[in-house]
C-alpha cells in the first residue's frame, strides 16, 4: 500500500530529477529530515534549538533563528521544507511569506501539518502542552501519514507585488492550500 509519504516522496523525486544538485531550506528542521534526496545537496537547517541543531547531522548550514523573523537570502532555496511546524508559530503568515521570497521561481515549499479535524488533532487541542510535547517526542521517529490534508505539495511561482507568495497545487487530490 502506499502511503501519502511515499507519493510525496515520489512527487519530489520527479520534480527535481533535472536539478543537479539542490539547495534546500528545512524550516524548523530539528534533529532530523523527514524527505530523502541525493547526494548532492546542500541542506541548511533552521531552528530555534540549538541542541536540535546539533543533533542534526545531515545539514551542510545550520542557523539558529526563528523562521518568523529570519531574513532569508531572496530566490536561494530550490525547495523549502517545513514539517509539522506552523501549527506551532504565533504567525504562520510570516513564515509562509518568507519561504516564498527565499524560493527560487519555479522551486517547490512542501508543508506537512497535522490533520486538525482528526481524533490525534481534536485531543492535542484539548490537552495540556506537555502531553502534547511528550506524545509527539515519544513517537517513532518516521510517522505515518493519514493522508487526509496532511501532506501539501506546493509550488512557489513569482512573488506577488506586495510579496506575498502566489501558491498553487501541484496534487491531484487531498491538499489543501
Amino acid at each position: 500500500m502506499t502511503t501519502a509519504r511515499d507519493g510525496l516522496q515520489q512527487f519530489l523525486d520527479e520534480s527535481t530529477r533535472d536539478i543537479s544538485c539542490l539547495k534546500i531550506l528545512e524550516a524548523g528542521c530539528g534533529s532530523r529530515s523527514n524527505i530523502r534526496f541525493g547526494d548532492c545537496v546542500h541542506w541548511v537547517g533552521i531552528d530555534i534549538s540549538a541542541a536540535q541543531l546539533d543533533r542534526n547531522v545531515g545539514l551542510s548550514e545550520k542557523i539558529m533563528d526563528d523562521v518568523q523573523v529570519h531574513e532569508f537570502e531572496p530566490s536561494t532555496f530550490d525547495m523549502v521544507v517545513c514539517w509539522d511546524v506552523l501549527e506551532h508559530l504565533k504567525d504562520p503568515e510570516a513564515a509562509l511569506v518568507r519561504f516564498a521570497a527565499a524560493t527560487k521561481p519555479g522551486g517547490l515549499i512542501v508543508l506537512k501539518i497535522p490533520n486538525l479535524h482528526s481524533l490525534k488533532g481534536q485531543l492535542t487541542k484539548l490537552l495540556p502542552h506537555g502531553f502534547h510535547v511528550k506524545w509527539y517526542h515519544t513517537r517513532a521517529p518516521v510517522h505515518q501519514s493519514c493522508g487526509r490534508g496532511s501532506v501539501s505539495h506546493l509550488s512557489a511561482s513569482q512573488h506577488c507585488a506586495k510579496g506575498a507568495a502566489e501558491v498553487r497545487c501541484t496534487c491531484a487530490a487531498r491538499c489543501s492550500v
